[in-house]
């Protein structure tokens, strides 16, 4: 695992145990979403990140609390680093009268402005521009802030971005496109819907500045995200093509839509996020495998508690609702 890209004169120390952690709380509470959707108790959809949890926890990590944040399907990630509880993500995907989201079922449907989070969009592509007028605002505002939208590679058949793409680097807009670039469209490869594998072409075509990140190295993507806040920040929008691949299911309603397993799964699981950050800070991080194996059972006690607190209120306001 590298610890910074080639020029690191913009970075800052990365909060590698905080990511780690954040990491590890996506991971177990989109699997007790998977679970708890098997059991008829998630009623959202709910697309796990398993495999990609690097990209939204580390990018936004790497972001100022000034900074606006539009989550795509699978970062969930973004939540968690942005300062949302379990409580407060089970009570929109449970649909709790708490929710703040009105449970618009699919997590990127939610917001927290106080959190510096924007509702995502159902028509794919459609957050970039939204993105862009945040970006916008903040630079006629004069205020030094980024947007930073969130998207798939499969997100680049949608005519969308590119009119976002041209727009922003045409009027220097703070911001930056973080591409989770995971090989797949729903249940097409790559290779059938585009001809690069690699897809900072497509927003060098229309001037942004464009680098390819190890979408599985927190480091990387941290400090890749802090080089593109810079930049933004000076008036070259930036796009990150963040590699990584998707060894989780579609998603809890559709399961699993690839018809074979991808042969390069078990590749890819050899390069998981998790592991790979947990490594680091044995080997790098002065943390012991019992301080790790007590964060992950904490998270886990976090996730089952926030779950139950959620249960109650709905069990409450059906119970009044009765009366």
């Amino acid at each position: 695992m590298t610890s910074t890209p080639a020029d690191q004169h913009s970075a800052r120390p990365a909060p590698a145990w905080l990511i780690y952690r954040d990491m590890v709380r996506t991971r177990l509470f989109e699997e007790r979403c998977v679970r708890g959707y098997q059991e008829g108790i998630v009623r959202g959809a709910v697309y796990p990140s398993g495999g990609q949890e690097a990209i939204g926890v580390a990018a936004c990590y790497a972001l100022e609390r000034r900074d606006w944040v539009i989550p795509s399907l699978r970062t969930r990630g973004a939540f968690f680093a942005r300062g949302l509880s379990t409580t407060e993500q089970f009570r929109a995907l449970l649909g709790s009268p708490k929710a703040n989201n009105a449970f618009r079922e699919a997590p990127h449907h939610s917001s927290s402005p106080e959190h510096g989070l924007v509702p995502g969009s159902t028509m794919l592509g459609g957050q970039l521009p939204v993105a862009a007028g945040l970006a916008l605002s903040a630079k006629l505002d004069g205020r030094s802030a980024v947007a930073l939208a969130f998207m798939g590679d499969g997100t680049l058949g949608a005519g969308d971005v590119y009119e976002t793409m041209n727009i922003a680097a045409v009027w220097k807009l703070p911001l930056i496109v973080v591409c989770e670039n995971n090989h797949w469209q729903i249940m097409v490869p790559w290779h059938r819907v585009r001809v690069h594998e690699e897809t900072t072409g497509y927003a060098e075509a229309f001037g942004l500045l464009a680098r390819q990140v190890d979408g599985n190295d927190a480091f990387d993507v941290y400090h890749s995200t802090r080089w593109a806040r810079d930049r933004a920040l000076s008036g070259r929008p930036v796009y990150l093509d963040c590699v990584t691949f998707r060894t989780a299911i579609y998603s809890t309603q559709f399961g699993e839509p690839r018809r074979k397993n991808p042969p390069d799964t078990d590749s890819w699981k050899g390069r998981d996020p998790v592991a790979r950050m947990a490594e680091w800070l044995l080997s790098n991080g002065g943390r012991t495998p019992d301080q790790l194996s007590k964060l992950r059972e904490e998270v886990a006690l976090e996730v089952e508690q926030s779950l139950e607190i959620v249960l109650s209120e709905i069990r409450a306001a059906e119970q009044e609702a009765e009366v």
